[in-house]
């Protein structure tokens, strides 16, 4: 989806405790995603890192070539 107006700055988040071993989970920080009509932000939370990924690569809204911004989503490596 391209959105037209720049995301809001991201939050500072508080991070819960960890749920379990921290070798075993990983902090994906919060976003802001665009609904259609406004800017709405989903908070950061901890995921169970998948048995053979090694590196989570967080999300970000790129600049688009005609001025707008693309999502490209989080996703383990």
């Amino acid at each position: 989806m391209r959105v037209r107006e720049a995301p809001p700055v991201a939050r500072v988040e508080v991070r819960a405790a960890c749920p379990g071993p921290a070798h075993e989970y990983h902090w994906i920080e919060g976003h802001w995603q665009w609904d259609g009509h406004r800017w709405v932000w989903y908070g950061g939370h901890w995921h169970r890192i998948p048995p053979a990924k090694h590196a989570y690569v967080s999300g970000v809204w790129r600049v688009h070539g005609d001025g707008g911004y693309i999502w490209v989503a989080g996703h383990w490596d």
